[in-house]
């Protein structure tokens, strides 16, 4: 059964490319339980790689784009690319652990033309470095303080799973006393994680009457947002206990997600996927986002969504096209 409107007045159901995501490397300085990136094959794109994808993009009318990792940080030219983006009119947005980000890091990606950054922080200090490792939440910390009055728009990033799910207002709290105006909060995922073994995710992901426990922290959380004046991402919130408990509006938000028709994003090897939960149409490597645009397997990924075959995902770019 076609579940999407092919009659819609704005064509929105047809590929139009509007945001640019690179995963620019697997390396990273971290070991986080809720991420094997670390564990991956070391593998990325070199600069010129990168430089193309950007320009084709462009071309293709992308204004915006966003760098990923592993740790975006740790390789030597990022302030090379966030410069070659800008230039190309592009908003240029990154996320990072924050760790390696001091004074001068800090300086260095205002003048780089950078316009706004995730960082990640998945608590105070005890939960957050139970989940990022022992040492990384000062800095982090200070990586913020460095950051803010230089980046335009500084977010806290902070991923939703079992370790940390009860106390997600202390975040919130946390990011009133750093003076940050903005956090993004996102459901854990194991699409990348390498090991899937059940006690594993058990330990991960919030099942069962913690759902019902979550949901009363999100309506907490939504409500002491607007007393301390913090945007935080509310609608998306309030679709997390729905797709954890894949009930009905969890089958109809899933039709209306716009991200495979409106992005890119390339994994470190050089493989182009519009969505992760999707399979890659092709790669970097061999064809220019532009010769993918017109591929036989975009057209048939695109087909298989208007026709109801989205698997269904709460990932970070959900929020932007939902």
């Amino acid at each position: 059964m076609n579940n999407m409107n092919y009659n819609s007045p704005m064509n929105e159901y047809s590929f139009k490319l509007e945001k640019l995501r690179i995963s620019l490397t697997t390396r990273c300085n971290l070991n986080c339980i809720k991420c094997d990136i670390p564990k991956m094959k070391k593998v990325e794109l070199d600069t010129n790689q990168i430089k193309n994808a950007i320009k084709d993009a462009s071309k293709l009318g992308a204004k915006s784009i966003s760098l990923t990792g592993g740790e975006p940080t740790v390789r030597e030219d990022i302030f090379d690319i966030i410069r070659y983006a800008s230039k190309k009119n592009m908003e240029v947005g990154m996320v990072t652990n924050g760790t390696l980000v001091d004074e001068n890091f800090a300086i260095e990606l205002a003048k780089s033309g950078l316009d706004h950054i995730n960082v990640s922080l998945d608590g105070l200090k005890e939960k957050d470095e139970k989940i990022r490792g022992k040492g990384n939440f000062e800095k982090t910390v200070n990586a913020i303080k460095h950051l803010n009055g230089r980046i335009s728009s500084i977010s806290i990033e902070t991923v939703i799973l079992k370790e940390n799910y009860l106390y997600l207002t202390d975040v919130l709290k946390l990011a009133s006393n750093l003076n940050i105006k903005n956090i993004s909060f996102q459901l854990f995922s194991d699409r990348f994680l390498i090991q899937k073994n059940k006690k594993r995710i058990s330990n991960l992901e919030i099942k069962g009457n913690e759902i019902e426990k979550l949901k009363r922290e999100i309506d907490k959380l939504i409500i002491l947002s607007k007393l301390y004046g913090i945007n935080i991402n509310d609608k998306y919130l309030q679709l997390v206990p729905d797709y954890l408990s894949k009930n009905l509006n969890f089958l109809l938000m899933k039709q209306n997600c716009l991200a495979p028709f409106r992005q890119f994003a390339i994994s470190p090897n050089g493989d182009v996927k519009t969505c992760w939960a999707y399979d890659v149409i092709g790669n970097i490597h061999k064809d220019s986002l532009t010769k993918l645009c017109s591929s036989i397997n975009l057209n048939k990924l695109l087909e298989s969504v208007k026709n109801g075959n989205c698997p269904g995902c709460l990932l970070v770019c959900y929020q932007k096209f939902y």
